[in-house]
C-alpha cells in the first residue's frame, strides 16, 4: 500500500484554484476558501468555493437581496418548491438574517474532482442562480405567489 500524500493537482482545492486560474477567473485566496464577485446577466453574486479530499467540494453562492421578515414565508415555500426535486444544488434561507444561497456539491469520496466537473457545477450553480433571480425578487416583492414563481423558474431552467 502506497502511504505517499495525494500530488497537489488531486487535492479538490488544487484542483479548483487550477481550474479558476485556466479560466482566468478572478479570486481571493484565504487558504482553504476561494472567494469571487461574479457579474451574471440579472444580478452580481459573491461565490466561495472549498474542497476537501475524500469529503466534499462545494460551490456556495450568496445573493445580494435578504427576504424581510414579512416575506421570509413567502420566499421559504419558493425555495423549498425549488429544492423538491434538485440534485447537487439546495437553496437555504437563513430565517433570521433573511440572507439567500445556492450552494452546490459534489462528492470526492467516490472519485477525484476533476477540472471538468467543478466547471460543470459551478455553471450550473451561476446559471441556476441567475435564472432563478427574476423570479426569487418577484416573490420577495409580491408580485408572484411561490408556487407560480416556481413553476416558472423550473421551466425557465428547463428542469
Amino acid at each position: 500500500m502506497n502511504n505517499d500524500p495525494l500530488p497537489p493537482a488531486s487535492l479538490p482545492l488544487e484542483v479548483i484554484r487550477q481550474t479558476l486560474d485556466d479560466a482566468d477567473i478572478r479570486y481571493q485566496d484565504a487558504g482553504d476558501l476561494l472567494m469571487m464577485v461574479m457579474a451574471l446577466r440579472h444580478v452580481e453574486v459573491q461565490v466561495f468555493c472549498s474542497g476537501e479530499p475524500d469529503d466534499l467540494a462545494s460551490i456556495i453562492v450568496r445573493l445580494p437581496v435578504r427576504a424581510t421578515p414579512d416575506r421570509i414565508p413567502a420566499v421559504a415555500e419558493f425555495l423549498h418548491r425549488l429544492n423538491w426535486n434538485a440534485r447537487r444544488k439546495f437553496w437555504e434561507l437563513d430565517a433570521d438574517s433573511g440572507e439567500i444561497r445556492l450552494s452546490g456539491y459534489t462528492d470526492t469520496i467516490s472519485g477525484p474532482l476533476t477540472g471538468d466537473l467543478f466547471q460543470r457545477l459551478l455553471d450550473a450553480i451561476l446559471t441556476t442562480a441567475d435564472t432563478s433571480f427574476p423570479y426569487l425578487t418577484s416573490v420577495m416583492n409580491g408580485r408572484m405567489n411561490p408556487a407560480f414563481a416556481a413553476d416558472q423558474t423550473e421551466a425557465a431552467l428547463g428542469s
